[in-house]
Parts: structure tokens; sequence; C-alpha cells
């Protein structure tokens, strides 16, 4: 891993800094989110990590599942095994607690109005705005 030399990190700031300033000038801001937003606390829908391993466990140790969407997009055997591991999957996110990235982004723009273009399939973004603040293409 290579560190960021003092100039790198000046331009860092700045760029952040720049931003920060932006924000607090809009009126209104478009959030585009993505997966990165959850990986960010851990949950990485493309891999067995140690979370999914964890949470999804009896299909893990049974089919060596790589992952959410692995077990999501899989072409079953047993219908059964594969409503279970979804019926697992839609409990899971509807229960998971709001990431902190997610309590950040609140926080940043909490005195803004806020429009979110998101992929995101996890309802992460649905837990801190109203769903007709948000675009789920």
């Amino acid at each position: 891993m290579k560190l960021a030399t003092d100039e790198e990190q000046r331009t860092y700031e700045q760029a952040l800094q720049v931003t920060l300033d932006e924000i607090a000038a809009a009126d209104a801001v478009i959030v585009g989110g993505a997966s990165g937003m959850s990986t960010a606390n851990g949950w990485d829908y493309y891999s067995a990590n140690a979370n999914f391993q964890k949470e999804f466990s009896p299909w893990y140790d049974k089919y060596q599942i790589n992952g959410i969407f692995d077990g999501t997009y899989r072409d079953w055997q047993d219908p059964e095994e594969r409503w279970g591991f979804m019926a697992h999957f839609f409990y899971w996110v509807k229960h998971l607690p709001i990431g902190d990235t997610y309590q950040d982004l609140k926080t940043l723009l909490a005195n803004k109005s806020v429009f979110v273009w998101t992929t995101n399939q996890d309802r992460q973004f649905n837990k801190i705005y109203p769903a007709s603040q948000i675009a789920h293409p």
C-alpha cells in the first residue's frame, strides 16, 4: 500500500473542501449511490466474505456459494433451496442496520433537498430517505 505524499494529501484535502463548499452552496443534491456505499459497511454482495459466510452459512457450507449475487442468479436444482436462500436474503436485507456510510451521507445532506439514483438492492437509501426521493433503475 502506497501512502500519500504531503502534496497528494493537500490536493485531496483541497478537493474535499471544494466538494463540501459546493454542497453547502447547493439548494438540492442528486446522489448517485452504488455498491461501494454498502461494501464500505462490510456488506459485499459479490464475494463470500466473512459476513456472508456467517449469515448465509447453510448455503455457503453446502454449495460454496460465492456471495449473494452468486446465490441469487445460480441455477438451483432444488426450488425449495433457492427460495430458502432468497427468503433469507430478503429478511436479512430488511433487518440490516443503517450503515455508517448512509448515516454520514444523511448527516452531510441534512438540510438539503435530496434525490437518490441508486442500483443498490439492499434498501439502505430507503432507510434514510422516503421512496419518493429515490429512483431504482
